[in-house]
């Protein structure tokens, strides 16, 4: 037995019936004792602290170098990842600041690039705007079919106004002719009464 091994060190590793490091022959060991009962005599157990440890030393190096692989591997595609998304919603940021300040130019598309959600509103974006295209084409439609309409009201009414003029004119030299026509009439009625009375003569 190790010379550090006192009869009384052994009974007190056995009294607390904890596993403690001590150190043997110079090296560090990990030693539990426990009393046999019914006599003197100790059963003793002792491991070698690096030989324990090197499980836990190997898995301790094993994560340092994931831990590096992730920062030097992962954490970089994770910033390219996401750089490539924020590249995408500035670009839709951008192409909506150009339509807004290009004076409504609907003929815009933003580029859809992927199937994330970024490329998905992308292309709503897209959709959104060929409705709107849609529904200028329509009024603009709507708009010259109804101009032409007033056109024709117009005329009709400019038609309306020349025949209503021509009446009127129409009704004033009627209107003139009247007197004539009473004055000219006049003279011939005592000449009527006059033929009247000789042909009662003559027949008388």
């Amino acid at each position: 037995l190790a010379p550090e091994l006192k009869p009384e060190l052994l009974a007190e590793l056995a009294k607390s019936g904890e596993m403690r490091e001590v150190t043997l022959g110079g090296a560090a060991k990990y030693f539990y004792v426990r009393a046999i009962e019914g006599t003197d005599l100790y059963l003793a157990l002792a491991v070698d602290k690096s030989l324990a440890l090197s499980p836990l030393n190997a898995l301790f190096w094993q994560a340092l170098i994931m831990l590096a692989v992730i920062l030097l591997v992962v954490v970089p595609l994770a910033g390219l990842v996401v750089n490539k998304l924020l590249q995408s919603i500035r670009h839709i940021h951008d192409t909506m600041l150009e339509i807004a300040n290009g004076g409504g130019d609907l003929t815009r598309k933003i580029r859809v690039e992927g199937s994330d959600e970024v490329a998905e509103t992308a292309e709503a974006f897209n959709r959104f705007l060929d409705q709107l295209r849609s529904m200028f084409a329509r009024i603009e439609k709507e708009s010259v079919e109804l101009t032409a309409g007033v056109k024709d009201i117009h005329d009709v009414v400019d038609i309306l106004s020349i025949d209503s003029q021509r009446l009127a004119e129409l009704t004033a030299e009627n209107a003139a002719a009247t007197p004539a026509i009473t004055v000219s009439v006049a003279p011939i009625a005592p000449s009527s009464q006059d033929a009247d009375k000789l042909a009662k003569d003559t027949d008388g």
